[in-house]
């Protein structure tokens, strides 16, 4: 096709072979302005704009282009107060009589100017903090305990957050103590008797063998956590009644045993537990002690030097004879 390079791209149509106008021309031979221009065969843009003006009226007349009525400006080319979206052709803002400060909106956002107590894009509702359109009333609630939208738009009922209760939101709910920080109970479940605390402090109500805030541990005298097990220690062997996490309790030094209730090495006569004192001089090779003896047996007694103790000859004194002890408190060599 031969087209003329003013008017047209230089491109054809393939099914017409036509000529494809430039933007600013129309029709079959482009031989007429597109709407927003004028004068052919220039076909130069308009200054009004195309969209906002009235009957398609391309220059100003007196220095202003004649707008429509959601239309402004010298040239037509924005939207008039209370519209907005000029893309969309200038669309009207409807802001709510009741609710905004004026009739006028934000161009870009729609967005219109709303009183104190009135929200959204139209101020149609009421803001955070306030209930009952169209009054828009402020609600009574305690500030810290509430959810951001702090009562319902509707019944301004107090919206609270977790942990907090009442009409204002402005106590601790069960399981929750320490207002205004409403912090969770967290009662070991094992260890105390409810989920509910103490509602200023958080204690937790424990049972007779756990102990702590959250009874969590085990209390004095018993071991081995959850089942906190009784220590059981011996009172006139250990130096208390608590014991360790295996249950062994701390015992005096004359005491042995998990709960302290036998003799150590070297000490007898239980429960007094008495130092033995053999001189080591006088017992025999291989003396188990005389904390391996059993109360009332035969003892074997030297000449003087251990008169009337509970020893036996080891080989360096006199032969001795064997008495019974439950018979005679003389010990003879």
């Amino acid at each position: 096709c031969v087209c003329d390079p003013a008017k047209h791209t230089g491109d054809c149509e393939d099914e017409t072979a036509r000529c494809v106008c430039k933007p600013q021309f129309t029709g079959v031979n482009c031989d007429r302005c597109t709407p927003g221009h004028y004068s052919p065969p220039k076909c130069k843009p308009c200054d009004c704009s195309v969209n906002g003006t009235l009957d398609d009226i391309c220059l100003p007349i007196n220095g202003r282009c004649p707008c429509r009525s959601n239309y402004g400006g010298k040239l037509c080319q924005v939207c008039a107060p209370g519209y907005t979206n000029i893309t969309a052709g200038c669309i009207s803002c409807n802001c709510d009589e009741l609710g905004s400060l004026h009739n006028n909106c934000n161009e870009s956002t729609a967005q219109c100017m709303c009183k104190t107590n009135f929200a959204g894009l139209t101020c149609d509702s009421c803001a955070d903090g306030y209930f009952g359109h169209s009054q828009c009333k402020y609600c009574d609630c305690d500030a810290i305990g509430t959810e951001d939208s702090i009562c319902d738009k509707v019944t301004g009922a107090c919206l609270c957050k977790s942990g907090f209760s009442g009409s204002r939101c402005d106590e601790c709910s069960l399981y929750f103590y320490g207002y205004p920080f409403c912090k969770e109970c967290g009662c070991n479940k094992r260890g105390s008797k409810s989920a509910k605390c103490d509602r200023k402090n958080g204690d937790c109500p424990c049972y007779a063998n756990f102990t702590s805030k959250k009874c969590d541990r085990c209390a004095a005298g018993y071991y081995d956590f959850p089942k906190c097990k009784p220590c059981s220690c011996m009172a006139i062997g250990s130096k208390g009644m608590t014991c360790d996490n295996n249950g062994q309790c701390y015992c005096k030094k004359n005491f042995q045993g998990e709960r302290c209730d036998q003799c150590k090495t070297n000490f007898y006569n239980f429960p007094i537990c008495e130092e033995c004192n053999c001189n080591p001089k006088g017992v025999v090779a291989g003396f188990p002690g005389c904390d391996k003896v059993e109360p009332l047996q035969y003892f074997y007694a030297i000449k003087e030097i251990f008169m009337g103790g509970r020893c036996v000859c080891n080989g360096h004194a006199d032969t001795c004879d064997i008495l019974d002890v439950r018979r005679s408190n003389i010990l003879l060599c």
